[in-house]
This record gives C-alpha cells, sequence and structure tokens, in this order.
C-alpha cells in the first residue's frame, strides 16, 4: 500500500478541478480515471498534474495508477452543486427606482454583481433597458451566475381623431388607438370623453349631444406594471349650425372692400371673393382689380356636416362714369350759366387740372392752385375775356380730354 496519495482543489461544479500529486519521486508514468464516462475521453488523463471538469455535481471514485501498476491510488471526490439563482425578466417603469435581489434558497456567504456591489440586492434608477448579472458563493466559495434584464417600459399612448371638429347635427367621432404595444401586449385602455360617458375597449366612436369643446383622454395600463400606466390627452370641438352673414364697404377711389363678418360663433369661415381669391379668415380687406360686380360667397363650417354659405353681389363703381363737358357758356353774373366747368367729375376720389386757351394758343386760365371743382369764369387777368370760341384740356389721373367752347356774352 503507498503511502503516496493526491489533491485536488475547485470541487465546485462547472470549474476545472485541478489534481496533484503530493510526491512525484520515482514516478515515471501516470494513469487517471476520474470516474466520470459520461465526459467521453476526458475522464481518463496520463498528466502529472491534471484538470477535469465534472459533468454533474456528486461523488465520484478517482483512481490513479502510477509506474504502469506499481503503485495504486483510490479517492472519492465530491463535486459539490452550485448555489441556486435563476434568470428573470423584468420590466419597469423608466426613470423610476428599481430594487433587484437574488433569488437564493439559502444564505450565501458573499455576492458579487457587475456594478462592484457585494450586498444581496441593489437599487438603481432604471433609464434604459438594462442588463445585470451577479455572483452568489456558498460557505464552500461555489458560485452560481445569474442574470436579470430589465426593460425599460415607456408607455407613450397615442390616438389620432379621424375629424376633430364637427357639426352637432350627425357627430360622430371615431378614435383610433396607436399606443405601441410590441412590448407589452397585454394592455388595458380606457377612454374618456370630457361628457361623463367612458370605454374600456381598444378603438373607440363616441357622439356627443351638445356643442362644446371636449377633452379626450386615453388612459394604457400593462395588466402586470399598473405603475407604468401614461395618458394623453386631445380636444374636439362640436359646433351648432351657423347662418352665415357679412357687410361690406366700398372705397371706390381705391377699389377697396372692407368685409365685416357678422355670423355668430363657427369652426372656421371660407370666403370666395369673386375676384380669383379664396381663402379662410373671419374679417378682412380685399382689393379688386377694377371696377365691376364681383360675386362674393362666405361659407361658415365648411368641410363639416354643418356647412352653410350666403352670396352678395357687391358693385364697385367707375369714377368718371358720367362725365359731361359743356360747349358754351356766358359769364355776364346774371346767375344762369355764369362759368364753365366739367359735370360728373369724381372729385372725392381724384383732384383735376383745368387748362384754357385762347385761338392764339395763349393760356388763359389754369386750376393749378385751386382746391375742390375746377371751373372758369371767363376772366383773364381780372378781365372778362372777349366772346368766341376757346380751347380746354382736362388732366386727370386716368385720362386727357380736349375739346372747345364758346364764350357768350
Amino acid at each position: 500500500m503507498s503511502a503516496r496519495t493526491f489533491t485536488y482543489v475547485d470541487s465546485c461544479f462547472g470549474d476545472q478541478s485541478a489534481f496533484i500529486i503530493d510526491d512525484l519521486t520515482g514516478v515515471t508514468t501516470v494513469a487517471w480515471d476520474f470516474g466520470d464516462p459520461a465526459s467521453g475521453g476526458a475522464n481518463t488523463s496520463a498528466a502529472f498534474a491534471p484538470t477535469h471538469q465534472f459533468t454533474a455535481s456528486g461523488f465520484y471514485n478517482v483512481s490513479l495508477t502510477i509506474n504502469g501498476g506499481t503503485e495504486f491510488i483510490n479517492k472519492q471526490v465530491v463535486i459539490n452543486p452550485l448555489p441556486t439563482t435563476g434568470n428573470s425578466l423584468l420590466y419597469a417603469c423608466k426613470g423610476i427606482t428599481v430594487i433587484l435581489k437574488t433569488d437564493t434558497g439559502s444564505v450565501m456567504k458573499r455576492y458579487e454583481w457587475v456594478t462592484g456591489v457585494t450586498s444581496q440586492s441593489i437599487t438603481f434608477k432604471l433609464t434604459r433597458d438594462t442588463t445585470f448579472w451577479v455572483y452568489n458563493y456558498d460557505n464552500r466559495e461555489c458560485r452560481a451566475k445569474g442574470y436579470f434584464w430589465v426593460k425599460a417600459i415607456s408607455i407613450n399612448p397615442n390616438f389620432t381623431i379621424d375629424k376633430p371638429n364637427q357639426c352637432l347635427n350627425g357627430n360622430n367621432f371615431v378614435f383610433t388607438n396607436c399606443t405601441n404595444t410590441t412590448k407589452r401586449s397585454w394592455m388595458k385602455f380606457n377612454w374618456s370623453f370630457g361628457d361623463g360617458n367612458t370605454n374600456n375597449s381598444t378603438d373607440a366612436n363616441h357622439a356627443y349631444s351638445a356643442s362644446g369643446a371636449y377633452q379626450v383622454r386615453l388612459v394604457a395600463i400593462p395588466q402586470d406594471t399598473f405603475d407604468c400606466a401614461d395618458t394623453i390627452k386631445k380636444v374636439v370641438n362640436i359646433f351648432k349650425q351657423v347662418m352665415p352673414d357679412f357687410d361690406y364697404d366700398v372705397n371706390r377711389c381705391q377699389n377697396l372692400v372692407t368685409f365685416t363678418n357678422t355670423s355668430g360663433p363657427a369652426q372656421n369661415y371660407y370666403w370666395d371673393f369673386g375676384n380669383g381669391d379664396k381663402y379662410y379668415v373671419k374679417d378682412t380687406i380685399e382689393r379688386y382689380p377694377g371696377t365691376g360686380n364681383y360675386t362674393v360667397i362666405l361659407y361658415t363650417n365648411i368641410s363639416t356636416s354643418c356647412t352653410d354659405s350666403i352670396t352678395k353681389v357687391i358693385d364697385i363703381p367707375s369714377t368718371d362714369s358720367m362725365i359731361f363737358i359743356p360747349n358754351a357758356f356766358s359769364p355776364n353774373n346774371d346767375g344762369l350759366n355764369d362759368s364753365f366747368k366739367v359735370y360728373g367729375l369724381d372729385y372725392e376720389c381724384f383732384t383735376y387740372r383745368l387748362l384754357i386757351f385762347n385761338r392764339w394758343g395763349e393760356m388763359v386760365f389754369n386750376s393749378d392752385n385751386m382746391k375742390g371743382e375746377p371751373f372758369w369764369n371767363g376772366k383773364y387777368n381780372s378781365l372778362k375775356v372777349p366772346q368766341g370760341v376757346y380751347y380746354y384740356t382736362i388732366i386727370a389721373k386716368h385720362f386727357t380730354k380736349y375739346g372747345s367752347l364758346t364764350v357768350l356774352p
């Protein structure tokens, strides 16, 4: 019986167990049998200091044959089971404080987290998807590695509204839920329509019985993480039928029309000004390209079920459309036809220049310095001109006219 023996270290399952012969004096060959046939070809070794990873925890009869059989050593080896641990997939709300505790069947000798923490649990603020691993060491220094996969949940609920502004008559709102439920397929929803009615379906339809603005609220609740419930709010508007009407004021001097909307409150006001311009506005001032009649239409609540309209024809009058130029006058101070002037000129919008020439081309009158209606009293240099034929020139903003007149006695 040989006094020689061997020892082994790292007797925890999953580790490489190292075998050491205590005395190699006179040893030329060795043959190891680890008593672990499940390990296949790794069950034997001819190394002087071999290592072996056992296929399971438990008791193994390890034998050592030295120098072809001159010595034989047999020893029972204990491969200790690993401490209990586990892997976990967890969901938590983004931004909250999370406490992770390693799951073990008994109190461990020590712990080693990836963060360097050595307590059984760690605390951290969850800002994104995070992976933690931890080693649990028992009294025999056997360790087991566990993982925690922590998913940061951001619900961010959302929904669309087919027509957020509708008429009271025949209104029907369609609310389509577009909350992302990819990560949390088991999601509950709660709708509140702002008029006291609620609904727990994924999508919703709702009709209102009175006009006004209503706040629609959608609450998304993961069934296993109620603290992650999130809310979004949107507003819908219900309008009554609005009879459109408007007043207008024409500035004929500039072809400008001031439109004053006298309709009641409506979702929108839409104008067709009859000159090619169309746009949404309540009141406005519109410039027209010229004189004439223009058909103006005002719509209320356009593109809804309660659209209404009113049509009016706007007349942009022509300036100087009825000009009359006399061909004679008698400046005799009898109170009848004592001066020469042009009738029908638009003195409100424009100023005019009146020039009078005698038959020799000499200018006997110039209205440059006159205000109001230009007229000639038949005098030149404060003296009455002789009777006979004279010639006039009328200079206006839009035209120039020439002609003759006769000065009568």
